[in-house]
C-alpha cells in the first residue's frame, strides 16, 4: 500500500486547482482509505492511502463486501448537454452548501467526478444504495447524503408544472 499527501488551500483561488489536482489523482489509482485533517490555517490536509494499477490489477480478483465501483465517465465522454450542466451546477451548489455547514471541504462531500456520473446516470438512481456503488462514493456516504441526494434530483428533473396523473382515453 501507498501513501499521497496533498494539502488543499481553501481560498478562493486555489481551491478549485487543488481540487481538480486531487481529482485527477484518485482517478488513477485504486483508494484504500483517505484520511483528512485541518493543517494550517485556511487548508486541509488529505492523506491517500492506495494501490497503484499494477498492485490493483494482482488484487482485482479478491472482491470486496460492497457492490462494484462503477467507474466516472471517461474523459472522452460528451460534454454535458444544457440540461445536464444545471443540474450539476446545482450538485456544485448543494456540496458547497453542505461542506460548509459541516466545516469540510468539498471534496470531502463528493468529488466532482461523482457528480458528473450522478448527473449522467440519475434516472437510474432509485435509491440511495445506488449511490454506494459509485467510485469514491461509497456506502458511508450513499448512506449520510443519499436521501438528501435523491430528492435534490427529483426536484431538480420534475418540471414544477408536471402533471401528477396523464389521461388516458
Amino acid at each position: 500500500m501507498l501513501c499521497r499527501h496533498f494539502t488543499i488551500r481553501l481560498t478562493p483561488q486555489h481551491a478549485q486547482d487543488d481540487e481538480a489536482r486531487l481529482n485527477e489523482f484518485l482517478q488513477t489509482i485504486q483508494v484504500q482509505s483517505v484520511q483528512t485533517c485541518a493543517s494550517a490555517p485556511g487548508c486541509w490536509s488529505v492523506l491517500i492511502f492506495y494501490e497503484d494499477a499494477t498492485q490493483a490489477a494482482a488484487h482485482s480478483g479478491q472482491q470486496s463486501a460492497v457492490a462494484p465501483a462503477l467507474s466516472p465517465p471517461p474523459a472522452d465522454e460528451p460534454p454535458l448537454t444544457p440540461e445536464q450542466q444545471r443540474v450539476y451546477d446545482q450538485l456544485r451548489e448543494w456540496r458547497s452548501q453542505r461542506a460548509a455547514a459541516e466545516g469540510k471541504p468539498a471534496y470531502v462531500i463528493a468529488h466532482n467526478a461523482v457528480l458528473i456520473h450522478i448527473v449522467r446516470h440519475h434516472m437510474s438512481i432509485r435509491a440511495a444504495e445506488d449511490l454506494a456503488g459509485i467510485k469514491h462514493f461509497g456506502p458511508g456516504r450513499a448512506a449520510r447524503y443519499g436521501p438528501e441526494l435523491l430528492h435534490l434530483l427529483d426536484a431538480l428533473t420534475t418540471p414544477a408544472d408536471a402533471p401528477l396523473f396523464e389521461d388516458v382515453a
